[in-house]
């Protein structure tokens, strides 16, 4: 959800441009192999609002992806460095999560509407 806008821009892609930050507030991304997921600016986190993750890994970890977090050439969680770089919620969230989901693509919903769609309506 990252694009430009360029003075060859027409009218309505700046306006769309202008507010991505909105889209953004209400995108939360469902967890599954972690690929699309930036640790430290998506929301992903299940809290009511859904947020992005917190800890010291935060200030080192910029673009970080979450499955990077995982140990090398697997899909189990490298524990130590999540307990060494995330808050303790956010920690204990992520050692939570089922590694069978880990086949799939990462999934953004809207968290803004029941059914996880973006719709004119909400």
């Amino acid at each position: 959800m990252e694009a430009n806008s360029y003075q060859t821009s027409s009218y309505a892609w700046r306006s769309i441009i202008q507010t991505q930050h909105l889209l953004k507030q209400g995108i939360k991304w469902v967890v599954r192999n972690g690929k699309i997921i930036k640790i430290w600016e998506d929301n992903w986190i299940h809290n009511r609002p859904a947020t992005s993750a917190t800890g010291v890994g935060s200030t080192m970890h910029q673009y970080t992806k979450l499955n990077q977090l995982f140990l090398p050439h697997t899909k189990v969680w490298n524990v130590q460095l999540i307990r060494n770089i995330m808050s303790s919620e956010d920690a204990a969230y992520i050692l939570n999560l089922r590694s069978t989901l880990f086949d799939h693509q990462d999934i953004p919903i809207w968290c803004l509407s029941k059914t996880g769609e973006y719709t004119v309506e909400t």
